[in-house]
């Protein structure tokens, strides 16, 4: 959705150039929580735990509330911060992966 324009541009058929603004986000959204639930079912792995699942927890809720911000208020500007939060996050979820395998 972030990119939309260039994805028009290049005559590229991705999700936001065939659907609406509103069916995207809440694609978006879908995915956020299929994301999270992978992401937090990985703290019942032994050597994750609770160093692994707080902070993750924490930048869930944080994601999850830009991907409902966004299906109240389906704009570009807010789906390049989805975009950018969602990039953050699974990058989060590795360096806490590597820090409770450490720990």
């Amino acid at each position: 959705m972030a990119f939309r324009d260039d994805y028009s541009r290049a005559g590229v058929p991705m999700l936001p150039t065939v659907v609406s603004d509103q069916a995207t986000a809440w694609w978006i959204a879908l995915h956020t929580g299929a994301t999270s639930v992978i992401a937090l079912l990985l703290a019942v792995h032994p050597q994750l735990g609770w160093i692994y699942f707080i902070p993750i927890m924490i930048a869930t809720v944080w994601m999850a509330s830009h991907s409902i911000r966004l299906i109240t208020h389906p704009e570009q500007k807010q789906a390049l911060k989805v975009f950018k939060i969602s990039n953050l996050y699974l990058g989060l979820v590795l360096v806490f992966i590597y820090i409770g395998t450490l720990v």
